[in-house]
């Protein structure tokens, strides 16, 4: 998972530098923090299992970094998309990157179903939006 972590933030990374616009900078911020996540294990979850606390507490603070991140990445989309539908879509992902995590803490027994339906759902929009827009919006897109 780590890998995976390391490879796609890094990715999203890149891929937001090429050319880079303000419209991209927190997305790019979403990738590196994403990618310097992937290099620090969180905790086990299994109970006893030894663990080194500063590398636990690195990976959160690097994953709450990408989550504020593409927090406002979406905001700033919901701002700027062509479309109402569009504007809703961004806006609503916006609030749910926000009140998932408060969710997770509310709900601890089920926080990893809570966090990985938030990862599809970021992941998804990135997909399904945010490629075509960088390769292919042009100076029109909500990207540039």
């Amino acid at each position: 998972m780590s890998g995976a972590f390391l490879a796609l933030g890094a990715g999203i990374a890149v891929d937001g530098l090429r050319p880079f616009s303000r419209a991209r900078a927190p997305f790019v911020a979403f990738g590196f923090f994403m990618a310097l996540a992937g290099l620090f294990g969180h905790k086990p979850i299994t109970a006893g299992v030894p663990y080194v606390a500063w590398v636990h507490g690195a990976h959160s603070a690097l994953g709450t970094a990408a989550g504020i991140a593409i927090t406002v990445a979406f905001a700033w989309q919901a701002l700027r998309q062509p479309t109402p539908a569009r504007r809703i879509v961004a806006g609503v992902l916006a609030v749910l990157c926000f009140a998932l995590p408060l969710a997770m803490l509310s709900f601890p027994g089920v926080q990893g179903a809570i966090q990985r339906l938030m990862y599809l759902l970021v992941f998804s929009w990135l997909w399904l939006c945010y490629p075509r827009r960088v390769r292919g919006g042009g100076a029109s897109g909500p990207l540039t």
